[in-house]
């Protein structure tokens, strides 16, 4: 009895002669009745745009389209970015974490990126140090921001 693996070799033999043949049957058969090559569905191409000059739109004035998704949003609020390091963590008495997860406010479930984020956990503001504040808990733990 032929092991396995003849088996496979033949199949996959068989498989290898046969889509070529099957393709050089079907470029003779189009190439003699040139009606059965109208059955496919030929898309015709997209009309190329008329894009005006710039010496054309030097006068103009661009035009601003509402969106009401974006334009109901508030405005954005200035956030003063302070860099918290390490010893200023430390000397503040908050814990420094190298390893934090980027997403800790998350929701249960949600998708999020796995990787190590630093940050100065805390557990009060008395804990952060200078122009941070102590945001974003999660059992009773928070960042310095």
């Amino acid at each position: 009895m032929p092991s396995k693996k003849v088996i496979l070799y033949f199949i996959l033999g068989i498989i290898a002669l046969t889509i070529p043949l099957a393709l050089l049957i079907r470029s003779r058969i189009d190439a003699q009745h040139p009606i059965w090559s109208s059955t496919l569905v030929k898309v015709p191409a997209a009309p190329t745009p008329s894009v005006p000059s710039p010496s054309q739109n030097a006068h103009s004035t661009p035009t601003t389209v509402p969106n009401p998704d974006i334009d109901s949003l508030p405005p954005p609020q200035h956030v003063n970015v302070v860099k918290v390091t390490q010893s200023a963590c430390t000397a503040s008495g908050g814990t420094w974490n190298a390893c934090a997860s980027a997403c800790r406010t998350a929701a249960p479930g949600s998708t999020c990126i796995q990787v190590c984020v630093s940050a100065c956990e805390c557990r009060s503001s008395k804990q952060c140090p200078s122009g941070t504040v102590c945001t974003q808990f999660v059992k009773g733990v928070g960042v310095c921001r």
